[in-house]
Parts: C-alpha cells; structure tokens; sequence
C-alpha cells in the first residue's frame, strides 16, 4: 500500500515481526477526488425545483392607468428606488438618462404585449415616445431605449442652456430637434439627415448621434453610455445571484431581501432598483416568471445562463 496513502505506526516485536497499525486511511476515488470515510455526500438546500402553479402572474407594478406612456413614466420613477445608493454611485446616477430599455414593456405586461405593441408604435408615430439607438454587441442585440417626448425636451434644453457659450452647437442641437419632430425612425442615412459631414461629426462627439454603419447614423443621447453601464452591470449582478441557486431559481422575496442589500457588499457599483431590473430580465429573456404556493419566483433561462 502506498505510503503516501497511509498514516503508518510501526511496532518492532520479538523475532523481528513488524505491526503495521493504521490510524486512518484516505483513498482516492477514479476522479482524484478525496472521499472522508462516513461522511454523508453533500445534498442541495432544496432537493427539487419550485412547484409552478401558473405562469400568468400578476404585474410587476400595480399601475392605475396601463397606458405606454404612463407605464414608461412609472418605470423611470423606479429606476433606483429601493437600490441602496451609495456616495460613489450618485454622479453616475446623476448623468444617467431617465429612459427604459424596450423590452421592459414585455416584462411588464409579458401576458398580453400585442396590444401594448400596437399602442407602442402609434405612440412613436404620433411622437409621444422617442427611439434611441443602442449600440449593437452581445449585450444589446437588437435592443433599443425608449423616452418620453417630454424628457426628451427636458433633456434638449439642458444641452442647450450648457452650450449657451457654444453657438455652434447649440444651433445644431435645435436643428437635430427640429428634424426628430417630423421624423421617427432610431437611424437615418447620411442622405436622410440634413446635416454635413462636419455637422455631424459635431453632433456625434457631443453624443446626440452616433454610427451605426458606414453610411447612417443613429439617434443617441449624452451619457446613454451611462445608462447601458448600469443596465450591463445590474443583468450580470442578477444572473450571478440565480447561479448559485438550487435550480437556478428563487422566490421573490429572496430576491427583494438580497437586493436592498447588495449594494453594501458592492459599493463601488451601481444597481437600478429590483422592479426595474426584473422587468428589464423577463422582457430580455433572462429570467421567466411563475406563481407557486409562496407567490411570484423567477428561474433563469437559458439565455440568462448563456449572458456574457
């Protein structure tokens, strides 16, 4: 037997007869893994995965009036509540755009997003609601941002009173707004935009546009870099937490419970607020959401685990 393997005494007797008295033994599995004698396997916390009593569940958020625009204005008042802000967060939230990702509208209303769709697009045709242009990577394929035509303004009018110094800019900021009025679309052709080449390039380092091709530009925001920051980071946070649960799932409540806290351990990160996040994780397919006996839990998909 191995001397590695063994705790050996040995014990001389008459004519030379050698004793060999184990005091313990570990012995190597075919894995190299090291078993402890009587020692009971390690089991999960729960043995098997939540109960699904239905996947029609309530909504996120209780909202009186369920029209798009009011539902984008409830969920941008939700954006940090109840996410423990720290000092070192607060300029990053500060230059965050009031906006949502898209997709937040299925995660809220995940049961019936047709109609909401439909209403959706005569929002934007009638410019109540704005396309935003994201940059296309892993993280955001095919996704895009919504705002309000009033934050938007709202936004328009602090870059200009920044730029008041700025004539040049500042006379291009109102023209860029001027042309969004009549015009819906998140990307236009050089061709389509009324700008030079010089003009936009202006437009684009101050980030109200932003490349999408060799010939077309999109529609941006200052600082929405800031926003996808916070939304990329608070998507990994979320599927780093359902990765260490059994079944890659939990209850609510577990989930509001660690969320309130998080940021304690993290205080060098910023987090949207949990209703935020778990509309944004159900609409982009992250998490799916289900009734059981102890109400609403969340399982993550196979996209979630797949998110880089």
């Amino acid at each position: 037997m191995p001397a590695a393997s063994l705790l050996t005494r040995l014990r001389r007797k008459s004519g030379n007869q050698v004793k060999i008295d184990t005091l313990f033994s570990k012995r190597k599995g075919p894995s190299g893994s090291v078993s402890k004698k009587n020692e009971p396997p390690a089991v999960p916390s729960r043995q098997a995965p939540l109960k699904v009593f239905s996947f029609q569940i309530p909504p996120i958020l209780l909202i009186s009036d369920s029209s798009v625009c009011n539902c984008i204005a409830e969920l941008v008042q939700r954006m940090f509540e109840d996410a423990s802000l720290t000092r070192e967060s607060q300029l990053m939230i500060s230059n965050c755009p009031r906006v949502i990702v898209e997709t937040q509208l299925t995660g809220l209303y995940h049961s019936d997003f047709t109609s909401v769709s439909r209403e959706l697009e005569a929002e934007i045709r009638i410019g109540n609601v704005r396309r935003l242009y994201l940059h296309r990577s892993d993280s955001f394929s095919g996704e895009s941002c919504l705002v309000l035509r009033s934050e938007l303004n709202e936004i328009y009018q602090l870059y200009l009173n920044k730029y008041e110094d700025n004539k040049e800019l500042q006379s291009l900021i109102k023209k860029l707004q001027e042309f969004l009025q009549t015009h819906g679309s998140t990307s236009y052709s050089t061709e389509e935009l009324s700008f030079s080449l010089q003009e936009r390039r202006i437009l684009t380092t101050a980030g109200f546009l932003t490349l999408d091709g060799t010939n077309s530009y999109g529609i941006s925001l200052p600082n929405l870099g800031v926003f996808t920051h916070i939304l990329h980071s608070s998507r990994k946070d979320l599927i780093q937490f359902f990765k260490k649960k059994p079944f890659y799932e939990c209850i609510e409540a577990s989930l509001l419970q660690r969320n309130l806290s998080v940021t304690a351990k993290k205080k060098h990160e910023t987090f949207f607020g949990w209703k935020f996040r778990l509309c944004d994780a159900i609409g982009a397919g992250l998490i799916d959401a289900f009734m059981t006996s102890c109400g609403r839990a969340y399982r993550l998909t196979r996209r979630g685990l797949e998110y880089k």
